[in-house]
């Protein structure tokens, strides 16, 4: 009896994760596999007649790591992680800390701030294209006319396009990372901070040895999050700037969509996309091993 029921509980739970196994299996797993595959060969997205196709080794990685067009994605995607993570962490922080506040109207400046997360990114993206705009009339440079300021190139200029792509990205995604800390910050018991302040604590000293410690763990967690989300980013790329100007805007995801669905060199692109998971899986595995010494300490 006893091993029928187990029969039926095991049963149970493959049926009813079924759906996302098969859905995980057709949409992730078989791409990855058929990617892998044809990284190996001269896969195009429309086979000519006189070039079929065919083995061609690892002539397709030793072409990806040797691409300047490869080497300036690397590039631009590690300078926008730096632009945007520690951004990532420390404003909504802040933001954190000053809607943590039992005053008038929070709730209110709690939607603001987070309103920007529920908008898709496209969306988001078009909006700035309007904000960022290169001409007198553009909302950026008409405020920097009222200070008598000369009006910028922003998505134009090579030296400032990867800069306000990502303030935009900052701005989308601050909200998100200010709830997770918000919830972290009342998560802790206020008796920690009574205590503290009948020892003479001030703010300052409560956030240093009381929030920011406590904290540890929901830190680590955002930092962690927005690396690898910071890795992938597309969708600003391919909606403001289609990687310029002068490349200076191209990241690894927008290369690898432009070699395959654009230059229609599929075999190439499979082979971008593997060095491509293999750089975020060592990043994961990283952070992972990171996060598991914070949590044993």
């Amino acid at each position: 009896m006893k091993k029928k029921v187990f029969y039926n509980q095991r049963a149970s739970a493959w049926i009813m994760c079924a759906p996302a196994l098969i859905t995980l299996f057709i949409f992730v797993i078989v791409p990855f596999l058929m990617s892998f595959m044809y990284s190996f060969t001269n896969k195009q997205f429309v086979m000519a007649a006189n070039n079929p196709l065919k083995f061609v080794g690892l002539e397709n990685y030793k072409r990806v790591l040797t691409s300047g067009d490869m080497i300036a994605a690397a590039k631009n995607t590690v300078q926008y992680t730096f632009y945007v993570v520690p951004a990532l962490t420390i404003l909504p922080l802040l933001l954190a800390l000053l809607l943590n506040n039992q005053l008038k109207g929070m709730t209110f400046f709690r939607i603001v701030c987070f309103s920007p997360q529920v908008i898709s990114m496209a969306v988001v993206s078009i909006v700035w294209a309007f904000i960022l705009g290169s001409s007198k009339s553009s909302m950026m440079n008409t405020i920097l006319g009222f200070f008598g300021l000369p009006p910028q190139g922003w998505l134009k200029d090579p030296a400032q396009s990867l800069f306000s792509i990502a303030v935009m990205s900052v701005w989308s995604a601050v909200g998100f990372n200010m709830i997770i800390y918000l919830s972290g910050i009342q998560f802790i018991s206020q008796d920690v901070y009574e205590a503290a302040q009948i020892d003479g604590c001030g703010p300052v000293q409560k956030f240093f040895y009381i929030t920011f410690p406590l904290l540890k763990n929901t830190v680590v967690f955002i930092v962690m999050t927005n690396i690898v989300s910071s890795l992938k980013f597309f969708t600003q790329v391919l909606v403001l700037t289609k990687g310029g100007p002068l490349k200076s805007t191209i990241s690894l995801v927008y290369l690898i969509y432009e070699t395959g669905f654009v230059k229609m060199q599929i075999g190439i692109s499979a082979a971008q996309s593997v060095v491509f998971f293999a750089v975020v899986m060592m990043v994961s595995m990283i952070q992972s091993k990171v996060l598991l010494k914070e949590e044993g300490a």
